[in-house]
């Protein structure tokens, strides 16, 4: 088993967040 999958998964998730937030604010224009 991988150990710091979890770490990954929160990281990937924040990027996400991340990228959604920046594509909401681009569509609003």
């Amino acid at each position: 088993m991988y150990i710091g999958t979890e770490e990954q998964r929160k990281k990937r998730l924040k990027e996400l967040e991340k990228l959604n937030k920046e594509s909401e604010s681009r569509s609003e224009k």
